[in-house]
């Protein structure tokens, strides 16, 4: 397999740091993945990036632009982690697969990474999304955007008709562009994700610095 890791961020550092710590303990990761890391804030230089950035694989940074006010996380607010994957697309299609994440998500252990990948690999499935069936109602039309993966080889790139004078969560966004276009997709529970926790696919998304630190190091 060949996989592209691609990190969307605003303001993150830090997570970039302890990400490749856990990337640089997975063999599986390191042997199939680049990394592509997409910055959009106009204040992080590319150089700053770099001090934190230390994958034992490929990695490009992108310095994109920034469409929002400072402080704003594109990504959670509107259109920018679309704008990031619809910038790079040509780029993905050298892959099988390309892994969207966010800095502040980690692969913690990859056994489970590995075998969705490898089980998924020649399916006609084209998205792996999690629903969070658990959400309520108000979340039914979502799939969440912290982590999903897409074969970039079959799918049309939908990412480009991000309408920019149209805010929508990028949530319903990928939700309602899977659904128009008829996109066949898997659909994962990520059981213990919305807990902070590390969930049953060895990933967790999580803020607290000092957590992730303490998973670490265990």
């Amino acid at each position: 397999m060949k996989i592209l890791l691609f990190y969307s961020s605003h303001r993150q550092l830090k997570e970039y740091e302890y990400s490749s710590i856990f990337f640089n303990r997975s063999n599986f990761l390191k042997e199939n993945c680049d990394v592509m890391c997409y910055c959009d804030n106009d204040l992080i230089t590319e150089d700053e990036l770099k001090s934190y950035i230390s994958y034992d694989t490929n990695v490009k940074i992108i310095k994109g632009k920034q469409i929002f006010p400072s402080g704003i996380s594109t990504g959670i607010s509107g259109n920018g982690i679309h704008i990031g994957l619809n910038n790079c697309f040509n780029e993905f299609l050298d892959y099988d697969y390309v892994i969207n994440m966010v800095p502040d998500c980690y692969i913690t252990t990859d056994i489970h990474i590995k075998k969705l990948l490898e089980d998924e690999l020649y399916t006609d499935n084209n998205f792996i999304v999690d629903h969070h069936p658990d959400h309520d109602a108000s979340t039914k039309y979502q799939f969440c955007c912290d982590f999903f993966v897409f074969k970039p080889k079959k799918i049309y790139n939908f990412f480009k008709e991000v309408d920019m004078n149209s805010l929508i969560l990028p949530e319903n966004f990928i939700f309602n562009k899977i659904k128009e276009y008829n996109i066949k997709y898997k659909i994962i529970k990520r059981i213990g994700s919305l807990q902070w926790i590390v969930d049953n696919y060895g990933l967790i998304h999580n803020h607290d610095l000092q957590i992730i630190k303490n998973i670490l190091n265990e």
